[in-house]
């Protein structure tokens, strides 16, 4: 009979030490071109402290490590499957992306089933995490109309050249995830997101309503009713996964399925409701008993 051992996040990664600039591009190589998974793997582990590190950043928001860790493996481990070695940035600059945009969007998605936004000033803390990023496109508040609105999940980041490519492929997920959360409203409430929050300069909530035939404080609550949409559309989005993630055989007991294999998810897994129902995977629960 296998005795079962119980081996913590920190343990699993404590070990592995760095690699270097070569040694990255040497497994990222193997991996991109032969889907060499112990390639992959060694990349994932010798990033692991990089993703507890960020992890606990989120602690402050009242939300249980054990689900922040999780979150920032999958970010990671999403990171690896992507990462291109010939774009010319290190590994570790590519995956602070994945790996934030992985946490912001669990922070954002739960944060006040923990703990209640009962303020403005709560809120607006919150929010500072998710400036817009996509200028044409954000929804942050026109300046002519001191209304609040649904601030963008998404992180306000100026890249390097190094970085630039990661952030390209983050905003090009973006404007599809806008896309699709668009496509929910009907034609008014799109038209007065677009007028509001695309168009410049943007009319006043007074001008629309005069355009529509409806009083001001109407036009502002069909906006105000459309970027709730938004913000749930955004929040439940799931971007289509054309390729499929494989499991990686990891070599040690218990680091992910329950046959030793970590799986890598299906990109925009960030649709869960709550910390109570939401789906929860079993990389970092199996590694830590098997």
């Amino acid at each position: 009979m296998i005795k079962k051992t119980h081996i913590s996040i920190e343990q699993l990664f404590h070990d592995r030490p760095p690699l270097s600039a070569e040694e990255e591009r040497t497994l990222a190589c193997r991996w991109s071109t032969g889907k060499d998974l112990l390639a992959l793997q060694e990349i994932v582990l010798a990033h692991g402290r990089q993703a507890i590190a960020m992890a606990r950043e989120y602690r402050r928001f009242g939300l249980p490590e054990s689900d922040l860790l999780q979150e920032a493996c999958l970010g990671l481990l999403e990171a690896a499957y992507r990462f291109d070695p010939d774009k010319g940035a290190r590994f570790s600059t590519y995956a602070a992306f994945w790996i934030r945009s992985t946490l912001q969007k669990y922070a954002f998605a739960n944060w006040s089933i923990v703990r209640p936004l009962a303020t403005n000033n709560q809120k607006s803390r919150f929010f500072n995490l998710f400036p817009g990023q996509v200028p044409d496109l954000s929804l942050s508040p026109p300046a002519n109309d001191k209304e609040p609105s649904l601030e963008n999940t998404l992180s306000d980041s100026r890249p390097t050249p190094e970085e630039h490519y990661a952030e390209h492929e983050q905003q090009e997920q973006q404007r599809k995830q806008l896309d699709h959360a668009l496509a929910s409203l009907a034609p008014r409430e799109r038209e007065i997101i677009r007028l509001r929050h695309v168009s410049s300069p943007s009319p006043t909530l007074a001008a629309i309503g005069e355009t529509w035939g409806i009083s001001k404080e109407r036009a502002r609550q069909i906006e105000n009713s459309a970027l709730n949409k938004l913000r749930q559309e955004l929040m439940a989005w799931e971007a289509p996964d054309p390729s499929g993630f494989p499991a990686i055989p990891c070599g040690k007991p218990g680091f992910g399925d329950h046959n030793g294999k970590a799986r890598i998810p299906a990109h925009g897994h960030a649709g869960r409701k709550s910390l109570k129902n939401r789906q929860k995977t079993s990389i970092i629960s199996s590694a830590q008993q098997s």
